[in-house]
């Protein structure tokens, strides 16, 4: 609730993608006693302002410039100057220097590559497709049309019943059913594999160390909070189960590939995956988060397909890739209830 007075120097923020948001920020600052932005009003705690930041919703707008300096210019208005205070104003280059830290971190797995890959020696274990794969000539239909397969099912069974608080999680149980089912449907399209060496195992458990410590720590200093509560870390194995059909079609797919093939695979399996969530996220009822998410399941596939080119196993690939993506699904998300 808010008023004239309460909270005292009311600053209301909203993203222009997130129309709801915009309309509530101006309910909120009508209910408050209307715009005021003067020195008095400061000096008497009513100060009431808003701020619509253009093309951000509510994640991209922590890192948005506008909103920011808005900020800053909101604090000096309540406080005055802090001793010392330049005028400089504050930029946030966290998002700069986490991408130079994963870029580090694929240059050191790059460099360790050859040495590893040699602990995993090519045998039938590996997944030879004359010897425990079946590899479809269609293979890339199941690539392409998966997807759209998985946002079918999920519409299917939002019909039933609500699907937004599956596995005691917002969205996310959603996502994995769709994961799941995608993979699923790609595996059936054009592999057969056979069961995983533990040596294969054991390079993606180091996979998803590689990962958590390139890719995720630095995202704990963005925006996520990386490392899992009890109740979150419980539902981590489930959530990498429903992804490793996923990740080890992806890894069968991308088996032997050279670089700019991985590179067109990683960017063929993004667009269609982005397109299919993007149709979920806009018609199945509570969805559409998923949408606001999308800007950054590029980057975490891209992230994926880059460090798993380290391994080039496709069990290990699986394997390293699914814990990764589930940790990092369930520290996003959060917990229903």
């Amino acid at each position: 609730p808010v008023s004239d007075s309460l909270p005292r120097n009311l600053m209301l923020q909203a993203g222009s993608w997130e129309r709801g948001f915009a309309v509530n920020a101006r309910r909120l600052l009508d209910a408050a006693g209307g715009e005021s932005t003067g020195r008095e009003a400061f000096a008497a705690g009513r100060a009431r302002g808003i701020l619509i930041v253009p093309h951000v919703e509510h994640i991209t707008i922590l890192f948005s410039r506008g909103s920011q300096e808005g900020v800053l210019g909101w604090v000096r208005g309540t406080f005055g100057p802090s001793p010392g205070d330049t005028g400089i104003e504050y930029r946030d280059r966290r998002g700069l220097y986490a991408l130079f830290n994963v870029l580090g971190w694929i240059l050191v797995a790059t460099g360790l590559g050859p040495a590893v890959r040699r602990l995993v020696p090519d045998d039938p274990d590996r997944g030879k497709p004359t010897r425990t794969v079946l590899r479809s000539p269609w293979w890339w239909i199941g690539m392409l049309g998966s997807p759209f397969l998985a946002t079918g099912l999920l519409a299917l069974v939002a019909r039933i019943g609500s699907i937004t608080d599956l596995g005691g999680m917002l969205v996310v149980g959603s996502v994995l059913v769709w994961f799941l089912a995608a993979g699923a449907a790609w595996l059936a399209f054009g592999f057969r594999p056979g069961l995983p060496s533990p040596r294969a195992v054991l390079l993606g458990v180091g996979l998803f160390a590689l990962l958590w410590v390139g890719v995720g720590l630095p995202a704990g200093q963005l925006v996520l909070r990386w490392i899992l509560i009890p109740a979150r870390l419980a539902r981590w194995p489930l959530a990498a189960g429903a992804l490793v059909p996923w990740f080890l079609a992806a890894g069968y797919a991308q088996q032997r590939a050279g670089f700019w093939q991985r590179v067109g695979l990683a960017a063929a399996q993004a667009v269609t995956v982005v397109a299919a969530l993007v149709v979920a996220g806009m018609t199945i009822p509570g969805l559409y988060i998923v949408v606001l998410a999308i800007p950054v399941l590029p980057l975490l596939l891209a992230a994926t397909a880059t460090f798993g080119g380290v391994v080039r196993d496709p069990w290990a690939f699986a394997v390293g890739n699914a814990l990764f993506v589930g940790w990092a699904l369930v520290s996003a998300f959060p917990l229903a209830g």
